[in-house]
């Protein structure tokens, strides 16, 4: 399959998913909730936006594009999913926020070089040509901007194993990145850091909805610990990773 077939085939897949989604009723499936830890830490890592010229590339639903627009920033969203760009510009509306969607390809930003301030991009590295992807983000950066990527990483082996079996997403076949991957991207900015997240407090994801998913706190708790150590990150779930130019 060449790779415009497999780029609309996403398309299509991700405009079924959108088509109409509930956010509260996609939320009680998605891992968000979960993940509030890592999202508070990603706020952190976005600093002050007023006035800043942020690019999200494949916004979902957008949450995190309701963040960066509450807090400011002048909002681009780009994605190959028109029903995505639909759903974000709407849940922006209702909240009185604005947003430029444009629907293309991360890997050919037809957008001018050194024109944004920041580059937001949450788990779409794995769905695309990633170092296509990252080179544009550098391209549209201006000489000071900087990019976030929060992205699942491949080498968890609970996780992995679910993606193989039971999870739905496993026919858009992603592919996902490395620790080394990520070293790849690092070498392409000036500096910056990366954060891994969750080892042992996967485990705790088929408790939610039960009186253990309390569980959930204190393995994330042990994972900030555990996390620390050199070899075990590169088995973690997720990875956000923070450059400048």
């Amino acid at each position: 399959m060449s790779q415009s077939e497999d780029t609309a085939g996403l398309a299509d897949y991700y405009d079924r998913y959108w088509a109409g989604a509930d956010p509260a009723a996609l939320a009680t499936h998605s891992y968000r909730d979960f993940q509030s830890d890592l999202h508070a830490y990603v706020s952190k890592q976005l600093g002050a936006l007023a006035g800043l010229r942020v690019l999200e590339i494949g916004p979902g639903l957008g949450s995190a594009t309701l963040e960066l627009a509450g807090r400011g920033a002048e909002v681009w969203a780009v994605d190959i999913s028109g029903q995505s760009l639909v759903a974000v510009r709407e849940r922006l509306a209702e909240a009185g926020q604005t947003l430029r969607p444009v629907q293309m390809k991360s890997e050919e930003l037809a957008v001018a070089s050194a024109s944004f301030d920041l580059v937001y991009v949450e788990a779409v590295l794995m769905h695309t040509d990633w170092r296509r992807t990252v080179r544009e983000c550098v391209r549209v950066l201006k000489p000071s901007g900087r990019a976030i990527f929060v992205e699942p990483l491949r080498h968890h082996p609970a996780v992995a194993l679910y993606r193989s079996t039971l999870s739905s997403f496993r026919q858009t076949r992603p592919h996902y990145l490395s620790w080394s991957d990520f070293a790849e991207i690092r070498g392409l900015f000036a500096g910056g850091q990366e954060r891994p997240f969750y080892l042992l407090a996967p485990f705790s994801l088929p408790l939610r909805g039960t009186p253990l998913r309390r569980l959930a706190v204190p393995l994330r708790a042990l994972d900030r610990a555990l996390l620390r150590l050199s070899p075990l990150k590169r088995v973690a779930w997720y990875l956000v990773a923070s450059y400048s130019l």
